[in-house]
């Protein structure tokens, strides 16, 4: 099959771009675009990968950079947090290449608010709602075939192509086409293309694994889909689409790692799924093929902590896991009723956080304030209960009504504009019984509070620093003055090279 001449090129933009960013965040691979840029080259197209996450280059540098290339297509991922860096960039290159290159928007903002992106209220010439992967293939064929008519009318005929939502008529006319439904068979797709990445760019840092020297982390997403249905769960905040659990055959999981560790010379992996442990006998049997095929790979995961019961925990610790994620959000059992239903107790966090730490596998635990209705006291159980469980790293965020989420159904939609979101720099929204500046004064103080203990800098610098100095790359000090900058300094970003350089090219 002939390709495009020209290459289909990811932009991915962070939400701090143009800025010094000061909450420390993990620069982790974009799944969505390994798995649709595999996807793409498996259909024929040259495909490659800007994403400033990792590159961290000025806007105007990187503008000058992008326009430079031999662009046929250019898609960019936008959600609430990076909505307004996407939206001055896009209309930046629209300006410079007029009608002439296709635009794709994916991510929450394309799915939740397509009608936003296209027309004669946005740049892009299509929004890609839902998994991207196989839509992104028929985009690209579309928009193949319109410039190899020598790109006639207002643009690319995206007609009968599921999951898009396009304009037609001189972009006064939008068109949303059907849903396409979530993909069932994951193990039809092609192994995540990570050569489209310089893998040294991309760690974990909120957990560390005991390996001396040089560590190449790995990237794998083994399942999609969460069934939990938390209040303030988004696709912003997800790693995949929807609530139907779908998996990765644990065959497949194994030559995932098997080609990260041979093919990419990673000795690290990352399993960045939404529920790793869902399925108990399918984690159990993930982990036998770990430890038998490639024993001495340490790895982390992201979980939820009722998934998991001792025998799960033991396998895990065998096969090399070193690091679980999860979401205990509240220390209130109320509160947490509220964001997670019943699906985690007192007693369940109780229990499995022993036997994690029993089994030497460190803890990093995501927090929330001022969630819906929480009084300045229930919170203070939630500063209480990550001192008592006292896990390796802490995240703690503002409750943020995301579009997508149930939050924004609840309490958002019907006269409330999306205000400027940022789960972890601002308090965007106070929907808690406490005053605003009470709950951003306790925000603070649970960081300072955590991270100051005597007990911690000792562990830190026992157990930590020895590996992180030599195998971080320098990430460590970023690291560490990332967070001294964020707990301390007045404001919680500065700009850098403004946004207002990409707007005037």
């Amino acid at each position: 099959m002939a390709s495009f001449d020209k290459e289909i090129v990811f932009l991915r933009l962070p939400p701090f771009f143009g800025k010094f960013f000061t909450h420390p965040q993990e620069c982790q691979v974009p799944f969505p675009i390994a798995y649709a840029g595999a996807c793409l080259k498996k259909d024929g197209f040259k495909v490659s990968v800007n994403d400033q996450w990792a590159r961290e280059e000025a806007p105007s540098r990187m503008l000058r950079g992008l326009l430079a290339g031999d662009m046929g297509m250019l898609v960019m991922h936008v959600d609430s947090m990076n909505r307004d860096v996407v939206m001055d960039t896009a209309w930046a290159v629209r300006r410079h290449c007029g009608r002439s290159l296709p635009m794709i928007a994916t991510g929450q903002y394309a799915d939740v608010f397509p009608e936003s992106l296209v027309g004669t209220a946005g740049p892009f010439d299509a929004a890609v709602r839902g998994e991207p992967e196989l839509t992104l293939v028929e985009v690209a064929r579309a928009a193949r075939s319109w410039q190899e008519a020598g790109c006639p009318g207002d643009g690319p005929d995206f007609s009968g192509i599921a999951g898009v939502t396009w304009s037609v008529a001189d972009r006064s006319r939008i068109v949303r086409n059907e849903d396409r439904p979530l993909i069932a068979g994951l193990d039809d797709l092609p192994l995540p293309d990570f050569g489209l990445f310089d893998l040294d760019r991309y760690a974990k840092m909120s957990s560390f694994v005991p390996v001396r020297g040089r560590v190449r982390w790995g990237w794998i997403m083994s399942s999609r889909g969460c069934p939990f249905g938390c209040l303030f769960c988004s696709p912003t905040l997800r790693k995949s689409y929807g609530t139907r659990y779908r998996t990765h055959s644990p065959e497949y999981v194994s030559s995932m790692v098997h080609d990260l560790v041979v093919n990419h010379g990673c000795n690290a992996i990352a399993f960045e799924d939404d529920v790793f442990s869902l399925d108990r006998n399918r984690t159990i049997e993930i982990c036998h093929r770990i430890r038998e095929s490639n024993p001495g790979v340490f790895w982390t995961a992201q979980t939820h902590l009722a998934t998991l019961d001792g025998e799960v925990i033991q396998a895990m610790a065998e096969a090399g896991c070193r690091g679980l994620c999860v979401g205990i959000e509240s220390g209130d059992e109320a509160v947490r009723r509220v964001l997670k239903g019943q699906s985690l107790s007192d007693s369940d966090i109780e229990r499995n956080v022993a036997l994690i730490h029993a089994h030497g596998i460190q803890l990093t635990a995501y927090f929330m304030v001022g969630c819906p209705g929480e009084t300045l006291e229930q919170m203070k159980k939630t500063v209480e209960m990550a001192r008592r469980i006292d896990p390796a790293m802490i995240q703690v965020a503002f409750f943020t009504p995301y579009p997508g989420s149930p939050a924004w159904d609840r309490y958002m939609v019907g006269g409330r504009h999306e205000p400027d979101m940022s789960h972890y720099n601002r308090f965007s929204v106070n929907l808690s019984a406490a005053p605003r500046k009470d709950v951003e004064r306790l925000h603070d103080r649970f960081y300072t509070s955590f991270f100051l203990r005597p007990k911690w800098i000792a562990r830190y610098v026992t157990r930590r620093l020895p590996y992180v100095v030599l195998q971080s790359r320098g990430r460590e000090w970023k690291l560490l003055f990332n967070t001294l900058v964020y707990l301390f300094a007045p404001v919680h970003s500065v700009k850098m090279d403004s946004m207002d350089s990409i707007r005037r090219l």
